[in-house]
């Protein structure tokens, strides 16, 4: 639900004119043709204008867009809480573990196998991803910024 109210602020907030400019570029200067998509056994015929004004509307959101992939990437690191609900209290990340998150990993050698060592490794290494992918956020949202 957050993940949509970030995406949905910046089309509210959105100027008219740009929204317009995007429109009537897509209207004026690109000849009403038609690109074929294929997406597997779906095809659909797109008309060139129409393309224009969505991936001009979508060059104005990419910051928008950048900063929900990364937070929603970090949020999936963390994930810990709904994976144990829903064994029941237990951390086996289902019947052959293929649920099990790097943060259950890292309960479960730590709390359950007595490895506390590896489990604050497997800690640090996490950190070290979240702020690698902190760090790409603040380099992608400067580099749209200029």
């Amino acid at each position: 639900m957050t993940d949509l109210r970030l995406q949905l602020q910046p089309v509210v907030s959105l100027p008219v004119v740009l929204a317009v400019t995007a429109v009537l570029v897509g209207l004026l200067w690109v000849r009403p043709r038609h690109v074929q998509l294929s997406f597997g056994r779906w095809t659909a015929l797109i008309g060139l204008r129409l393309l224009v004004v969505i991936l001009t509307l979508l060059a104005m959101l990419r910051p928008t867009l950048v900063f929900t992939v990364i937070i929603s990437t970090i949020g999936g690191l963390q994930l810990f809480t709904e994976p144990v609900i829903f064994g029941n209290g237990k951390m086996l990340g289902g019947t052959l573990g293929q649920f099990q998150t790097v943060t259950m990993y890292m309960y479960e050698t730590a709390f359950q196998r007595f490895q506390y060592g590896y489990g604050a490794a497997i800690a640090w290494s996490l950190f070290g991803l979240i702020v690698v992918f902190s760090l790409v956020n603040l380099l992608l949202i400067r580099r749209a910024a200029r």
